[in-house]
Parts: structure tokens; sequence; C-alpha cells
């Protein structure tokens, strides 16, 4: 149930990134969902999807011009370099969070769901405990760390502040 929960969880994560990036006209190269030996490959509306054995690890890998637009300086290199670009970077903290937002509304829709029936059958029970679970651990992905969305916010923000205090040097300056 825990590897069947934490799929969903992954799945919905990266959905959120893939679906806020294409909402704010951001294009999609690829998703990336999971590590090891590939289940499966393939191309889904001119998007590389792969799907790996092991759910411990998602991606979803912007079309490198556009990754550029948004403020990461040296994406066609695979770095994490980001520069605030006015205009165009807000986007980037909003794509960044909505995997973990996307996280949010499936533990909040497992708890309505709990709250709307009478009493679930034990396994889907048991499954859905799961699901609500697994998701809400993904909130731990918001902690800066290397690697995690909310390391990219950090770096984002700083970036975003790092302009808007040397705007203010130029001005009074």
């Amino acid at each position: 149930l825990v590897y069947l929960a934490t799929w969903i969880a992954l799945t919905v994560h990266e959905l959120g990134h893939a679906l806020t990036a294409r909402l704010l006209g951001i294009r999609i190269w690829g998703i990336s969902l999971g590590r090891g030996p590939t289940l499966w490959r393939g191309v889904v509306n001119g998007v590389h999807i792969r799907l790996g054995v092991l759910p411990l690890h998602g991606e979803v890998r912007l079309l490198d011009p556009d990754a550029v637009r948004l403020g990461y300086e040296d994406a066609p290199t695979g770095g994490e370099r980001f520069e605030w670009h006015r205009g165009t970077s807000w986007r980037a903290p909003l794509i960044s969070a909505a995997g973990t937002f996307g996280n949010l509304v499936a533990a909040q829709a497992v708890r309505v769901y709990w709250s709307s029936t009478h009493r679930p059958s034990l396994p889907v029970f048991m499954l859905s405990l799961a699901v609500f679970l697994v998701n809400a651990f993904m909130l731990l992905n918001l902690i800066p760390l290397r690697g995690t969305d909310g390391r990219r916010i950090a770096v984002q923000t700083a970036a975003w502040r790092h302009r808007s205090a040397s705007q203010t040097a130029e001005t009074s300056g």
C-alpha cells in the first residue's frame, strides 16, 4: 500500500509542477517518475516520459529556452544557477511550489473523502491512510535542502532579493 501511495504522491507532485508550468506558458521537455531500471519510456503530446521502478524521485524538465527565459542561466548544461529576470522569473517559484501544493490538495482530498463516507472497507481505509500520510510527508520537500523544491524556492527568492537590492542601490546612488 505504501508503494502504491508513494507512486500516487510522486505523480501528483510532478504533475503539479508540469501543469502549473504549462498554465504559465512554459513548455515541458520531459517528466521523469521514479529511479532505477526503466519500466516505460515514451513521448506523450511531445513530452518525454520515463517511469522507473522505485518511486523515490521525480523531475520535470522544462524546455531549455523557456527555462533560460525564466532565469535558469545554465539550464542547457543541467545547472541550477538562477538569476532573476524582470517580468518573467516570477513564474519560477510558483512552478517550484506547485508540486508540494498538489500533495497538500491530495492529502486534503483524502480528508474530505473520510468525512464524506460512513465507513470505508478496511483495504480502502488503509490505502487512503497511506495516500494521506505519504502526501502529507511530501510537505518536507519545502525544506531548503539540496535537491528539494524548498532549495529552488530559496535560490529563486535570493535572486529576487539580490536583484531588488541592486535596483534600489542603482536608484538611490
